[in-house]
């Protein structure tokens, strides 16, 4: 029905607001399928600004691991630490 991205959600993944916060929501699909896991990032991608995706999805990360950030939540909504 619609192919634009929606313009913002409840809920985001790490990589998400990381390619969010990199203005690189219309290569979204492509760095989703060119990744194998959200946590290692490959160095490289042919896409503009991909060094600044990686960092902020570093900082992301170091925000969840150190509490900084909440992340995820249970039907009773309490937080719960990210597994990885």
């Amino acid at each position: 029905m619609h192919k634009e991205p929606p313009l913002s959600k409840v809920f985001y993944r790490p990589i998400e607001a990381a390619i969010r916060w990199a203005g690189l929501l219309r290569y979204k699909a492509s760095i989703l399928a060119s990744i194998a896991s959200p946590r290692c990032l490959p160095q490289m991608l042919d896409c503009p600004r991909w060094n600044e995706c990686r960092l902020y999805s570093e900082r992301i990360y170091d925000g969840i691991l150190n509490s900084e950030l909440p992340f995820g939540v249970t039907a009773g909504c309490k937080l719960i630490r990210a597994a990885d």
